[in-house]
């Protein structure tokens, strides 16, 4: 209702936040060791979790993430003219292409190249 006005800078933000997370749910998929040392932490705790379980918990956290940069886009798009319309347009446009059941790898790609888009018009 009173919050701030959005701009770029805070998309990027989201997605920077959503990359991080992909790269922790990717660690936890491949790093043997770690997956280990969680479920004997989390077994300590009382309730054994795989890490596979933790690395999907992160996947789906970075999914939430990008639905949330396409929603700022779309208020975004509203009050911007051409070219930078143009440029939010197709970031929206390839963060909209992963899906729930998307890999780490397709969001990694995804949120690369929607920063790039997203970046590369603001310098």
């Amino acid at each position: 209702m009173f919050g701030r006005k959005l701009s770029e800078s805070d998309v990027v933000l989201v997605l920077r936040r959503a990359f991080v997370k992909v790269l922790m749910a990717e660690r936890m998929l491949r790093d043997k060791r770690l997956r280990v040392r969680l479920t004997i932490v989390t077994a300590m705790a009382g309730l054994p979790l795989p890490g596979e379980f933790l690395g999907g918990v992160y996947r789906a956290d970075a999914y939430g993430e990008i639905k949330r940069a396409i929603r700022m886009i779309d208020k975004l798009i509203k009050n911007r003219p051409g070219e930078d319309r143009v440029r939010l347009e197709s970031a929206k446009k390839v963060l909209e292409e992963v899906g729930k059941d998307s890999t780490t790898a397709e969001l990694r790609d995804a949120i690369t190249r929607a920063l790039t888009l997203i970046e590369g018009g603001s310098l």
